[in-house]
């Protein structure tokens, strides 16, 4: 015979064994995870690319004569090509020559004024015949607070591109040496913040 004490004592330990049952399913049940995947995605616009398309190239120069090369020229007025992103703003900077350098060292001037660059935004205008963007611009100063706005690539088909026209002035001495004379003109551009 089981005794009243032994009796409670066995149904604290089923109770013990049952609450130890209970709450270690429950934990089971409130240790479940629940996992989910998102996505992180990005879009990357098409690289810039600019190429010197044509130099700016001053007719036969004489000493003592200065000679300017305007931004209208279709055949020898400086073009800058540049391709990217349609539509995307860029931000462009000239590092301009004081001097183009000659036969054994010479140097002559060259200069940059106010009004000797434009960019074309319209993918169709030629320097004699500007589409559309800004024209007689100074190329020292191509930011967008002078143009009052930021210049973007050209949207319109075939090769959503922009161009810029660069003229400039040459300044020969009187007893300039003979012979060509080259100088580089550098173009940075980079895409402006959108």
């Amino acid at each position: 015979m089981i005794s009243s004490t032994n009796r409670q004592s066995a149904m604290k330990k089923a109770a013990l064994v049952l609450t130890v049952l209970l709450l270690g399913t429950a934990s089971c049940v409130l240790a479940a995870n629940y996992v989910v995947t998102g996505q992180a995605t990005a879009t990357v616009a098409t690289a810039l690319t600019v190429t010197a398309t044509q130099e700016l190239d001053f007719p036969l120069t004489f000493p003592g004569q200065p000679s300017t090369q305007g931004i209208t020229h279709d055949d020898s007025t400086g073009i800058f090509t540049i391709d990217g992103e349609p539509g995307a703003k860029i931000i462009t900077t000239f590092y301009l020559p004081e001097y183009m350098t000659g036969p054994g060292g010479d140097r002559m001037t060259i200069t940059f004024g106010a009004t000797d660059c434009a960019i074309d935004t319209s993918n169709a205008g030629t320097p004699a015949a500007f589409g559309d963007g800004w024209n007689n611009q100074n190329p020292q100063d191509l930011t967008a607070a002078t143009l009052g706005a930021d210049p973007v690539i050209g949207s319109e088909a075939p090769g959503n591109n922009t161009r810029i026209y660069i003229g400039g002035s040459i300044y020969p001495s009187i007893v300039q040496a003979a012979g060509a004379y080259t100088a580089d003109i550098v173009l940075v551009v980079a895409y402006a913040a959108q």
